[in-house]
């Protein structure tokens, strides 16, 4: 006798295939909200696993049903509302104020950093817009640059951070890939 045979192995029924239109039944526990958190495939349980979930509270769940949670149904992820046990479309809850202001803060702070490393090529010493050697020397564009860079730099001092606008890239300027 060896140490596993005291466990029970999942019983797979004999027309068990790799087909991916087989239906299975799914185990799952929802949270509070009835968004899906756990998810088992019952027939790779055995029976008394499936009762110790049943027992935690999980549900079973038909095939159709989990591919309507997933939103491989309608392109819409559902819920089992608490209340009621119903499936419906999730609606997300609006974001706190906290979280606006954080999402707002990063997408600033990408474009920001995005314009910055877009113009640094501009500021180079050989670039031909700052070489006093060049033929497109350019010190009047050099300083609408230095100064458009200073005004992303300081986005973070306005008064309605990080609702803003930010500042215009000076006409004629290109934006450089960072990957180029």
């Amino acid at each position: 006798m060896s140490e596993f045979d005291e466990f029970e192995s999942p019983t797979i029924s004999s027309d068990f295939t790799t087909n991916s239109n087989m239906e299975f039944t799914y185990l799952i526990r929802f949270d509070e909200n009835g968004r899906r958190c756990e998810t088992y495939v019952k027939e790779e349980k055995t029976p008394k696993e499936v009762q110790e979930l049943l027992d935690k509270g999980y549900y079973e769940i038909p095939n159709d049903i989990y591919h309507l949670l997933l939103g491989n149904v309608d392109g819409k992820e559902h819920i089992r509302n608490p209340v009621t046990g119903e499936y419906e479309v999730y609606v997300p809850p609006e974001p706190t104020p906290e979280e606006k202001y954080q999402m707002k803060d990063a997408e600033i702070r990408r474009e920001r950093e995005k314009l910055l490393s877009g113009t640094d090529y501009l500021l180079q010493p050989d670039y031909p817009l700052n070489d006093p050697e060049s033929d497109q020397y350019n010190p009047e564009k050099i300083k609408e640059i230095k100064q458009f860079r200073q005004a992303l730099r300081d986005i973070t001092e306005q008064e309605d951070y990080p609702f803003i606008e930010l500042p215009t890239l000076p006409a004629g300027i290109k934006l450089k890939d960072s990957y180029s």
